[in-house]
């Protein structure tokens, strides 16, 4: 992966209160193609685009990726890309450092530990 872009943002916490964030953005260096959802609904390759770090107060809140699911062409034994850009994040939902919740759908993101912040 290499590093990109940095900034500052918002996320509003499940009370409405909006927190500051820091993200970081990371490019694959070359061509990474898994499968993030395995055992699921979903399943199947994905070409991983970008992948963000979020952090509230220095402490890493989830990472977010960008991706798009392909398959192999059996002619040229390349990927392909099948449908639009999928978003999901795997989220660190009560702070205590692991990142234990997969979210691949609109659900709001804001965990309870910011509540507290």
């Amino acid at each position: 992966m290499t590093q990109g872009e940095s900034g500052v943002g918002v996320l509003e916490n499940t009370t409405g209160k909006l927190v500051a964030t820091t993200y970081t953005m990371f490019r694959p260096a070359e061509e990474l193609i898994t499968n993030p959802f395995e055992g699921t609904r979903l399943s199947g390759d994905f070409r991983i685009m970008s992948i963000a770090r979020v952090e509230v107060r220095g402490k890493i809140y989830l990472y977010s990726a960008t991706g798009a699911a392909v398959v192999r062409d059996e002619k040229t034994g390349q990927f392909v890309r099948r449908g639009g850009p999928t978003f999901w994040s795997h989220i660190d939902r009560d702070g205590d450092g692991i990142i234990e919740t997969l979210n691949a759908g609109s659900e709001k993101l804001g965990p309870s530990w910011i509540d507290e912040l």
